[in-house]
């Protein structure tokens, strides 16, 4: 078995956080696994993107808004984008890595990938819960139920080298709808009547549509 790493980076809505919090790491057991969260350092901690990557580059950490100075405190705020979380394994895949990624390779890569990745997830979204509980005032971080998303490639690589052995980007989805829900002339001429009698839509109508706009945003 050789050692290896699962390396998986997130993205928050810039949490503010004091400088002494720039660049601190935390290490934690999950289940056996070590597993430690990083902050970054400077603004291009966890900001690299492979080349040609379908995503614009974000810093790692900014500016805050401006901020005056309690009594008791100074106003040296940074403004956190990403932190990463790793999570220590060891895996069969062959080192050095081969030229070629057989199938039966790949299904080891995998394996592991599908067995670290649910940890590091769900850290980092235990992580962000609780920063949300600490700073309610940064009302801008969304709801508690909103898990961290993913930025960039999610990798394993090994451990002693940090060579990547086979790396994922965020899930991908498309929702197809039918084209029964479109409107057509007909009725926003209708609609149109209404707006010039300024009548309101019923409240019947009004509730439905919010209801369907919760039950597809909601998480």
């Amino acid at each position: 078995m050789v050692d290896a790493i699962f390396r998986m980076r997130f993205i928050v809505p810039q949490l503010w956080i004091g400088l002494d919090a720039v660049g601190a790491n935390f290490e934690l057991n999950w289940d056996g696994s070590l597993v430690r969260v990083n902050l970054p350092s400077d603004a291009e901690s966890f900001s690299d993107l492979p080349e040609n990557y379908p995503q614009n580059p974000l810093p790692s950490l900014v500016g805050s808004g401006p901020v005056f100075a309690d009594p008791d405190r100074d106003e040296r705020t940074a403004a956190l984008v990403l932190f990463e979380v790793t999570v220590e394994t060891t895996t069969a895949f062959p080192m050095p890595k081969p030229d070629d990624l057989t199938d039966e390779l790949r299904t080891i890569a995998d394996n592991d990938i599908n067995a670290t990745r649910p940890i590091a997830e769900a850290v980092a979204g235990l992580f962000l819960r609780h920063l949300r509980a600490a700073a309610p005032a940064q009302s801008w971080l969304g709801l508690s139920t909103h898990a961290p998303a993913q930025y960039g490639i999610a990798q394993l690589e090994y451990r002693e080298t940090g060579e990547r052995i086979l790396g994922y980007g965020p899930a991908q989805s498309v929702t197809m709808r039918s084209s029964r829900i479109r409107l057509d002339v007909g009725s926003i001429e209708s609609i149109m009547d209404d707006v010039s009698a300024r009548q309101e839509p019923s409240i019947a109508d009004s509730l439905l549509a919010d209801a369907w706009h919760l039950s597809v945003t909601s998480p």
